[in-house]
C-alpha cells in the first residue's frame, strides 16, 4: 500500500511539473514599440532579407510563438497576420501614445522627428552609473552613438561590439551614455546593449 501510494505521489509530481512548464512555455502576448512611433515591418523569414508581407503599427497587440536570434514569430491580433518581427521592437507592456508635434506648420515629419526626441528626453531618468556593452544586431556591425535620443539626430561616433559604455540615465527607448575611453556622453538605444 505504501508503495502505490509513493508511486501515486511521484506521478502527481510529474504531472505538476510537466503542466509548470506547459504554462512556461505559453503564448507570449506583446505590442508593438517602435522607437519613432513608426511602422514595423512583417517579414516572411526571421531575417533582415525575409521578403515583407506586411506592417504593423506602433501599439499594435501581438502574441509569439517562437525565437529565433533575433526574431521573433508572430500572430498579429487585430488582423491575424503571421510572420516574423525584429523582437527589439516589441515590448511585454503597451506603450504609451507617442505625443503628436502640436505645431501648427512647418514639415510634419520634421516636428513628429522633435516630438518624438522631446518625449525620449522627458523620459530620462538618472541613475547610478553602470557598465553596459555593445551589442549590434549583426555580426561585426556597428551602433550609433547618437548626440540626442532620436534616429534623426547626429551621429557622435560608431561604436562596435562589447564596446563599454556607462550608464548615466535610463529613458523609454535610450540610454544616455559616457563612452569611458574619451568622456564623450551621448545617446544609445536600449536594444543594442546589454
Amino acid at each position: 500500500m505504501k508503495r502505490r501510494n509513493l508511486i501515486l505521489l511521484a506521478l502527481a509530481l510529474m504531472l505538476t511539473g510537466m503542466l509548470a512548464c506547459a504554462g512556461a512555455l505559453a503564448d507570449e502576448v506583446m505590442y508593438v514599440r517602435t522607437n519613432n512611433g513608426g511602422h514595423l515591418n512583417v517579414r516572411a523569414l526571421p531575417m533582415v532579407d525575409g521578403d515583407i508581407v506586411g506592417r504593423l503599427s506602433y501599439g499594435d497587440k501581438v502574441i509569439v510563438y517562437g525565437h529565433y536570434d533575433d526574431y521573433v514569430e508572430i500572430k498579429a491580433v487585430n488582423n491575424n497576420m503571421w510572420g516574423y518581427v525584429a523582437k527589439r521592437y516589441l515590448s511585454s507592456r503597451k506603450p504609451a501614445p507617442i505625443p503628436s508635434g502640436g505645431g501648427s506648420s512647418g514639415d510634419g515629419d520634421a516636428s513628429a522627428a522633435i516630438s518624438s526626441m522631446n518625449y525620449q528626453f522627458r523620459s530620462m531618468q538618472p541613475v547610478g552609473a553602470y557598465t553596459v556593452y555593445v551589442r549590434p544586431s549583426r555580426p561585426g556591425g556597428f551602433v550609433n552613438l547618437r548626440w540626442a535620443p532620436s534616429m534623426e539626430a547626429e551621429v557622435q561616433q560608431r561604436c562596435y561590439a562589447n564596446y563599454e559604455l556607462e550608464v548615466m540615465a535610463v529613458g523609454n527607448s535610450w540610454y544616455q551614455v559616457r563612452d569611458v575611453r574619451t568622456g564623450s556622453v551621448g545617446f544609445i538605444m536600449k536594444s543594442f546593449v546589454q
